[in-house]
């Protein structure tokens, strides 16, 4: 019986054998459907910058009479974005000039953006150009004479073209560059 025994024992342990393999091969291996990779940092994008807002009143004798220049500058949302030299974005600016006689009547009032001054600008400079300002100066004569820029929205350039703007007593408006620089305060001082 002892043959008998060891090849009970010998089936016994192969049969047990066989079974352990073939559970353990036949279990199905869980395959995971994420997919991990990471994502692109998001760069944030700076948000349109504005130049502030003014408004300057001044009261000047002008042509026997007494008139009030009110200039108002602000950020005009429905004109084509300013880009600046490192990819922000500026909103332009419109100003409107009105001048008014003693009596608070209307002389004069007109709404001014960069595009009234284009011939003035280089193609090149146009797209990151923005209508800085318009400020009343002088009456002299015949004449309102007001400075205008026209150049870089970034409060940390100085990077503009100066225009003089005139108003005639009878309401017409003439363009020039202004080719003189402001030397009064050097004059003062010799």
């Amino acid at each position: 019986m002892t043959f008998i025994n060891a090849m009970k024992t010998k089936y016994f342990f192969l049969l047990v054998l066989t079974m352990t393999l073939g559970l353990t091969g036949c279990k199905e291996k869980k395959v995971s459907k994420d997919i991990i990779t990471t994502l692109p940092k998001k760069t944030k994008e700076k948000p349109t910058q504005s130049m502030s807002s003014y408004h300057d009143e001044r009261q000047t004798d002008w042509c026997e009479s007494r008139y009030t220049v009110s200039v108002i500058r602000e950020a005009d949302h429905s004109l084509p974005l300013v880009h600046g030299d490192d990819s922000t974005k500026y909103f332009d600016n419109h100003v409107v000039v009105k001048v008014f006689r003693e009596d608070k009547t209307v002389f004069f009032e007109q709404t001014f953006t960069k595009s009234f001054f284009k011939k003035y600008i280089s193609d090149e400079n146009i797209a990151a150009s923005a209508l800085l300002g318009v400020v009343f100066v002088k009456a002299e004569g015949d004449y309102l004479y007001f400075a205008v820029s026209v150049g870089s929205p970034d409060v940390t350039s100085d990077e503009y073209i100066p225009l003089v703007l005139k108003l005639s007593r009878f309401g017409n408006l003439t363009v020039t560059k202004d080719d003189h620089l402001d030397t009064s305060s050097q004059e003062e001082e010799d």
